[in-house]
Order: structure tokens, then sequence, then C-alpha cells
């Protein structure tokens, strides 16, 4: 599975490198929203806490960056399950994770352009490692696919405002 999300802006690119990594996607009403009903159905309540590139490092795995041009950083988890079933591997492991019952999602943020015509991107690409974990994932984006989309929109819009209102 792969999405692609795109948004053009019009700010230097230094500028809407560090929007990229520092704008907190839940400044989203909608994004705001989605996460509270991902804590409640993972039964983990709490309040929402900054969520920005640099803070998804945190669970994710940060696998290349070359500055002010592209982010790359994936997970391996269940995100299927309620807690997401994530599990943590060096970066150099990544790539030959294999075991069953488990998806492998990579997801960047990359700069093209020069101004004023930069365009910011973000691709997603899931790599389910057995048929079982196909199956599971496939039912699951059927209905959170839409809404993670969302979430992409949301955050291109807010890297946007941030980029071009500095």
């Amino acid at each position: 599975m792969v999405t692609r999300h795109a948004a053009s802006i019009r700010a230097p690119r230094e500028r809407i490198w560090e929007c990229a990594k520092t704008v907190d996607v839940n400044r989203s009403p909608a994004a705001r929203v989605l996460f509270a009903l991902r804590r409640l159905l993972a039964g983990s309540g709490g309040r929402a806490f900054p969520l920005t590139v640099e803070s998804l490092l945190d669970g994710f795995i940060l696998l290349g960056e070359r500055p002010a041009q592209e982010i790359l950083f994936g997970l391996i988890g269940k995100p299927w399950t309620a807690r997401y079933g994530a599990r943590k591997v060096a970066p150099g492991e990544f790539a030959s994770f294999s075991e069953p019952g488990f998806a492998k999602i990579v997801m960047n943020f990359k700069l093209a352009g020069t101004p004023p015509a930069v365009t910011l991107s973000t691709e997603t690409r899931v790599l389910c490692l057995d048929g079982v974990s196909r199956i599971r994932f496939r039912i699951y984006f059927g209905f959170a696919g839409p809404f993670s989309g969302l979430i992409r929109v949301e955050m291109l819009r807010l890297i946007r405002n941030c980029a071009e209102l500095a």
C-alpha cells in the first residue's frame, strides 16, 4: 500500500523544513479528534502530547535524513491492533526484519523545487510480512485509511501556514 500527499508552499526551503519538523499536528482540531479516538480505542486515555516529525522519532526509527531535502523514518508494528504492537529495531536491521505478523511502515517528507514553487510531499508505504497481516491491514486500512489521509493533509496545511506566515 502506498499513499501520497503534497502541498505547494511559497517560502524558503529552510523555513519549510524547520516547520515540517516542528509543527504540532495536534493544532488541527480534526487530527486532535482522530488521535483522541485512537487513544480511546487503545484504552490509553490521557491527553494529547505534541505530535511533530521530531517527536515521531520517539516511536519511529530514523532511516535517513538529508537536511532541507528529505527525512525518512519507519515503524514495525501491528497497526490493526489497539496498541499498535510496535517492535523497535536498529536502523540497520529495519530492511531485513521479516517476522510474520507484522507490517513495516515507511514514511517520508520531501522538498522539491525552488522558491517560489516549492513542493512538500509525504509518502507512506506499508509492507505486510505475511498473508494474515495483509488481510488484517486491509480490513483496518479500509476503515482508517481516509482518516490517515486527512491527518497527512492537515499536517501539510499546518506546515504551509507556518512557513508562509513567518
